[in-house]
């Protein structure tokens, strides 16, 4: 593979991973309810999911749903189930924002002092890959643009596994920038009634993604 088609397959890679997604919003949730370190666990989990997908996508599983309108539908179905269940809970999520407010401390410890533990690292991390792994799109995507870069060639196996580990990378990375960027909410948080506006919000976008991904089409 060259060097100018691999910096085009990374140009894609970023277009794709820094644009909202289940993924994102999910760690933008995380980070503003469970903190940081709860929403990067949740993106090492899409990270990794992203990564099985990929795999998934040059085997005959890949195939199959690529031909079949009943597994595509059952992927279809259990992805946007998943999401508007996870939007539903986001909605339910009580306030605990306020419960740490006090003079001389900042939103950050706010959050995380009033925050209850009832979600682990590695459930975080959990939710994170079934988002990944139950998103048909990043099937679709891997089955449709993969076969572009890979090429005839001897070196199959060393290209999927330098595309993988880009595009994997790219959406690491656009986490971590969305994550970044969602510390200063950590502030906005410092009320209840701003929590639950904020909780229902993310709650709602993530039923819209979850319902949308219930009507897409399998192209040919």
């Amino acid at each position: 593979m060259t060097i100018s088609t691999w910096l085009l397959f990374l140009t894609i890679s970023l277009l794709t991973t820094f644009s909202p997604g289940p993924g994102v919003l999910l760690a933008i949730a995380n980070c503003a309810t469970l903190g940081p370190r709860k929403a990067l666990c949740s993106s090492l989990g899409n990270a990794l999911g992203i990564l099985m997908v990929a795999m998934l996508s040059v085997t005959v599983v890949g195939v199959l749903f690529k031909t079949s309108a009943t597994a595509f539908l059952a992927l279809r179905l259990a992805g946007g189930g998943y999401l508007i269940l996870l939007g539903w809970r986001q909605c339910r999520k009580p306030s605990f924002a306020g419960a740490g407010a006090g003079a001389g401390t900042d939103a950050h410890q706010q959050a995380h002092a009033a925050v209850p533990p009832d979600q682990g690292g590695w459930q975080s991390v959990g939710q994170g890959l079934l988002v990944a792994l139950t998103n048909p799109k990043s099937l679709m995507f891997f089955i449709a643009l993969f076969p572009r870069f890979m090429g005839d060639e001897n070196g199959g196996g060393a290209r999927f596994m330098l595309l993988t580990a880009t595009f994997a990378t790219c959406a690491m990375l656009s986490h971590l920038t969305y994550i970044a960027l969602a510390r200063p909410v950590l502030r906005f948080m410092d009320s209840p009634r701003r929590a639950r506006l904020f909780n229902g919000a993310t709650g709602l976008l993530l039923i819209g993604l979850g319902l949308s991904m219930l009507t897409l089409q399998r192209h040919a």
